[in-house]
């Protein structure tokens, strides 16, 4: 099936790549985010584990880790009429001078993209 949409986005930060692996890959963290009420994770942060996120706009939202390796990890959920798939891919890059002088400090540490793929059923069922 083909892909309905993509986007990538990047988090430029002044942190090193293990530190934002560690920070992101604790659920907890999560709540940073104003739209986020609560976060569970159903186990380890490992393939196969179940997820859910409380959100202000979306209510609850089940998902699970569908893959985990150093340095990137797929998260799969439920959509109206499709299944979302995020991944996680951080780099350890040095952001680019000449594309963002205020940050070229700091590194490209959470780069990620979202991708929602039709799909006949959901990946959580």
């Amino acid at each position: 099936m083909a892909e309905a949409w993509a986007f990538k986005h990047t988090i430029d930060c002044s942190v090193a790549i293990d530190f934002a692996w560690a920070f992101w890959t604790d659920v907890k963290n999560w709540a940073l985010d104003a739209d986020v009420n609560s976060v569970e994770l159903k186990g380890p942060f490992a393939a196969g584990v179940r997820g859910v996120t409380n959100s202000k706009s979306s209510g609850r939202i089940e998902w699970r880790i569908a893959e985990v390796q150093p340095g990137r990890a797929i998260f799969e959920f439920p959509a109206p009429g499709a299944s979302g798939v995020f991944v996680w891919t951080p780099t350890d890059e040095l952001a680019s001078l000449n594309a963002r002088p205020s940050l070229a400090s700091k590194r490209r540490c959470i780069p990620t993209a979202y991708a929602v793929a039709w799909r006949p059923e959901s990946p959580l069922a």
